[in-house]
């Protein structure tokens, strides 16, 4: 009797097996069924249906903190994180692709040029004011011979257009300026064109008011990176806080850097270019030093009211954030 009770209950076991898994069959069918007429995606389902193993609290990742820029004044603006191994990141921005007037940003480009294609030498012979620059007042007069290192910093510390036009002197300002749009186009610059190596306004070089020198912060930055990679020397002269110039007489002439950043070492500017017309309004370009010796932040501001207020509050927000940075680049 108990051996008839055994067999009947590993029977019903058996069947109970079979009914269920009959069952479930059934109902996957049905669950299929629905997911084609529905296009639905399988994995959806398999999600549910799957037990899934508890997963694993990730630590917290510092974020990026919200910086305040309602008193940024500058129309365009670019702030970005270069790192040593060359990675890049854009941090903050505003119509960085917009093309706008450079003023004396212009410069940087013009010292590419006299680097690039005046090779070893260390004197031009010129006339001041250079016949081409249609200027109205001169810090020399008279046909002198000019060591180029002096004339490029009295051009990228005080941002002095004789010394800028002057450069371009010994192959023609067109012809300058020509080289100086093959090397934007060579760069990658696509929304940058130069009429003028100074950058001044169409007005004052007698130019029509259309051909005014243009570009991006985007393109500013780029050809920015250029100079990091390429040119240690425009940032030795660039961060100059003055240049003394001396004459073969023993006259000296001061010439002091337009870029007030440089008063403020906790900034730790390593370098950059100021631009200022009526028509670009404030304009600015310059590098600071990361909490990594070669870790940089390049920044970029065009038409601003307070380019340097600006640039205080912009280079701020970066540097708070520069711990999440570097967390980005870990990955």
């Amino acid at each position: 009797m108990q051996k008839k009770y055994f067999y009947t209950i590993i029977f019903l076991g058996v069947l109970f097996v079979c009914v269920g898994y009959l069952f479930l069959l059934r109902f996957d069918a049905k669950i299929n069924r629905f997911v084609r007429l529905n296009g639905i995606n399988n994995n959806i389902f398999a999600s549910f249906l799957t037990l899934q193993a508890p997963k694993q609290e990730q630590p917290v990742k510092p974020s990026f903190s919200f910086c305040d820029l309602s008193a940024i004044s500058a129309q365009s603006f670019l702030v970005q994180y270069l790192n040593a191994n060359g990675k890049k990141q854009t941090i903050l921005e505003r119509e960085s692709n917009k093309k706008l007037p450079i003023a004396s940003l212009t410069k940087l480009m013009t010292y590419v040029i006299v680097k690039e294609f005046y090779g070893n030498n260390k004197n031009i012979k010129i006339v001041f004011p250079p016949s081409s620059s249609n200027l109205n007042t001169t810090t020399f007069e008279g046909e002198q011979t000019r060591d180029i290192n002096d004339l490029i910093a009295m051009m990228l510390v005080e941002s002095n257009n004789e010394a800028a036009s002057a450069l371009s002197e010994p192959m023609s300002e067109q012809g300058f300026v020509s080289l100086m749009n093959l090397k934007a186009q060579q760069l990658g610059l696509q929304e940058t064109y130069f009429y003028n190596p100074t950058g001044l306004d169409p007005r004052t070089t007698g130019l029509p008011d259309e051909k005014i020198n243009y570009s991006t912060a985007k393109d500013i930055a780029r050809l920015t990176e250029y100079l990091l990679f390429h040119y240690p020397d425009f940032w030795r002269i660039s961060s100059q806080k003055e240049y003394v110039w001396r004459e073969s007489n023993g006259k000296l002439y001061f010439f002091k850097n337009t870029n007030l950043l440089l008063e403020d070492d906790s900034l730790q500017i390593i370098g950059g270019k100021t631009g200022t017309t009526e028509r670009a309004g404030e304009c600015l370009m310059t590098v600071s030093r990361g909490k990594n010796t070669n870790d940089f932040f390049i920044l970029v501001i065009l038409n601003s009211q307070s380019r340097f207020a600006d640039a205080k509050i912009l280079l701020q927000c970066a540097k708070e954030n520069e711990l999440v940075l570097n967390n980005e680049d870990a990955k």
